[in-house]
């Protein structure tokens, strides 16, 4: 639902003239997804009108710009997979398998901690929103840590940021692996 968002925001911002019938399911996109969030749901109707979106020449001219240096816009990495794949998503007793779960992407908001064992060692880990504005929430978690692992998408090497879609996502993620790395909580 929200990279059918992005693409049709992406359409209206390159002036991309999607046909009558697509207009007809932006419609009816844009009334079924009124209201809060967790309200969604894609049953036959808005699967229906999400597939004929997607298959617009103009959206799919958008999607093909997603990555332009100067047309570029944030369009997450599965959103193809998942537009192909509405058939099945829109199914009464839909069930993700292995397959819609690895490549799902829920953008972490906070700090969500996790701990285990192994071999009597104890570790916690932390997964912390990467966005910009997350991460005044989550830079004092690295007092008294002894070890970061720093994780970067390679995929996001022609991506724009989702909060600034005139930055790029692999230069932001070095950066913000400089900033980290030269913190006064590694000082010692």
């Amino acid at each position: 639902i929200h990279s059918t968002f992005n693409l049709l925001d992406a359409c209206d911002k390159l002036n991309f003239s999607i046909d009558k019938k697509s207009n007809d399911s932006r419609e009816i996109f844009e009334k079924r997804t009124e209201g809060e969030e967790h309200q969604w749901h894609i049953d036959n109707e808005l699967g229906e009108a999400i597939k004929a979106l997607w298959k617009d020449s103009s959206v799919q001219e958008a999607f093909r710009c997603r990555d332009d240096k100067d047309k570029g816009f944030y369009l997450f990495d599965g959103a193809k997979y998942f537009f192909e794949h509405i058939d099945g998503i829109m199914k009464d007793k839909y069930i993700p398998d292995e397959e819609d779960i690895v490549r799902c992407r829920i953008r972490t908001s906070g700090i969500i901690e996790k701990s285990f064992d192994i071999k009597g060692n104890h570790f916690r880990i932390f997964d912390v929103g990467g966005q910009r504005a997350e991460r005044r929430k989550w830079i004092h978690c690295f007092q008294n840590v002894t070890a970061v692992m720093f994780i970067a998408s390679l995929g996001s090497y022609n991506q724009n940021l989702f909060e600034d879609e005139n930055s790029n996502r692999m230069t932001e993620a070095l950066l913000l692996f400089e900033d980290i790395s030269n913190s006064h909580w590694f000082a010692d």
